[in-house]
């Protein structure tokens, strides 16, 4: 009689790649920047990706004080 147990090999769990969390949807900032330093590898054909990610934050830090300043100020004019 042969031993069920002692055939099979146990073979390790795979891990997810995620760590089994779910994907949340991307930020406005995370979408943006996307959008940035592909506009700017293109357009700009700036080749050092980091000089590329200062040119864009500096863009979002524009976008966000400007559009801070516009719900703070009441939206648009009547």
């Amino acid at each position: 009689m042969v031993n069920v147990a002692s055939s099979k090999t146990s073979a390790p769990k795979k891990k997810r790649s995620s760590g089994g969390l779910k994907k949340h949807k991307p930020s406005a900032y995370n979408k943006y920047m996307s959008v940035e330093l592909a506009r700017l590898k293109n357009e700009e054909g700036i080749q050092e990706h980091k000089e590329r990610f200062q040119m864009a934050l500096e863009s979002w830090k524009a976008v966000k004080d400007r559009d801070a300043s516009a719900k703070s100020s009441g939206g648009s004019s009547p």
